[in-house]
């Protein structure tokens, strides 16, 4: 299933673990890559990257099909209660 564009949180699958989520795909200057984000005091940092640079977020979804997005760790972490 690919969680990227799924809209209920509840229907996915998100591995986390105080305040850490993984799985996520992410980007930088030099591309999209999947890693790792932690949230803390309301505030969001990455945390790891975990693979090279693909050329595109549908590029780490074909590799990695239970990757989510950003958008949602960031709203599983506001229901943790890691964001108010």
């Amino acid at each position: 299933m690919n969680n990227v564009g799924a809209s209920a949180i509840q229907d996915i699958k998100i591995e986390r673990e105080n305040g850490v989520y993984f799985n996520v795909v992410m980007s930088s200057a030099a591309g999209h890559y999947l890693g790792s984000v932690s949230y803390e005091d309301g505030y969001f940092s990455p945390n790891s990257r975990d693979t090279g640079y693909y050329p595109s977020a549908d590029a780490v979804i074909v590799d990695f099909p239970d990757a989510i997005t950003l958008d949602q760790a960031f709203e599983c972490a506001k229901k943790d209660g890691y964001i108010k």
